[in-house]
């Protein structure tokens, strides 16, 4: 009977001493639970990514271009001889500038028409000169055609220095005329004759077409020019291309020599065949 009441005794004591020790545990649950939700997540490591799609460096025989823009021209005149005794009966229904073609009426002397024997735009008027033997509408002819651009001073060396250009349809051009003085750019005026200007229109713009040397380069190392920059620009400022993994992550930045383009892809020196470049940042760049 006393070993059952110190039994009772203990097991009574035992369960006064769990109560008092269920909230101290039930508190440092709590705790440890609420320290967990402000422990510092785990910092990511940050990697550098391709801004467009990985492209490599790869070996292909390459035709030689100059990109350039132009607008289809004429640089040849006519006159138009008149004879008009007396200016006062004449009467005008164009002006410098007009586009005229062989019919139509430029007007009347005494009531009677003034027709134009001639296609194209109209230079000079002349009739007020004091003589019927020097009077004359001069106008400029819509053809032939030639293809006016404005290049830059190494665009100029280049095309002087090739005999067999051509468009990439294959029409021949021939450098008919260089400007004797520069533009406010710092470029110069040129002109060029095509064997077959059948497919062009006076007016017509070319814009960033590729002019093709003539010259081929055999088993070349190219790269997308979309993969080359200039921090600033300038004929005298390095390139770069930016070095990544296939599958776009980056490694590094490097300085590269870039040769004439062809069909958006430049000549390369200072990369390795087969290796990969970023074909978007160029355009991140150019965005501002």
């Amino acid at each position: 009977m006393v070993a059952l009441k110190k039994i009772g005794s203990v097991c009574f004591w035992l369960l006064i001493v769990a109560l008092l020790c269920l909230p101290v545990g039930l508190i440092f649950q709590i705790s440890e639970a609420e320290m967990a939700q402000y422990e510092a997540a785990e910092i990511p490591t940050l990697r550098q990514t391709s801004y467009g799609s990985p492209v490599q460096a790869e070996r292909m025989d390459i035709r030689e271009s100059i990109t350039l823009s132009g607008v289809f021209v004429s640089d040849t005149w006519a006159d138009m001889e008149l004879s008009i005794p007396k200016t006062e009966l004449l009467r005008w229904n164009v002006a410098v500038g007009d586009q005229i073609a062989v019919g139509d009426v430029l007007g009347t002397y005494n009531g009677k028409d003034i027709t134009s024997t001639l296609t194209g735009i109209i230079l000079d008027i002349n009739v007020y000169s004091g003589s019927t033997k020097n009077q004359y509408i001069r106008v400029r002819l819509l053809e032939p055609l030639v293809l006016e651009c404005d290049v830059t001073q190494e665009q100029l060396e280049a095309v002087q220095k090739y005999d067999d250009l051509s468009l990439s349809d294959g029409t021949a051009l021939t450098l008919e005329y260089v400007s004797l003085t520069r533009n406010e750019d710092d470029t110069t005026t040129v002109h060029f004759s095509l064997d077959d200007g059948t497919g062009y229109q006076y007016g017509q713009v070319l814009t960033d077409f590729a002019l093709y040397t003539g010259v081929t380069y055999p088993q070349t190392l190219v790269l997308s020019e979309q993969c080359v920059y200039q921090k600033t620009a300038g004929d005298d400022q390095p390139w770069y291309a930016r070095r990544v993994t296939e599958n776009g992550a980056f490694i590094e930045e490097i300085q590269v020599q870039v040769g004439g383009n062809c069909d958006g892809m430049v000549r390369i020196s200072g990369v390795e065949e087969g290796d990969w470049f970023d074909s978007g940042y160029r355009a991140v760049l150019e965005a501002g």
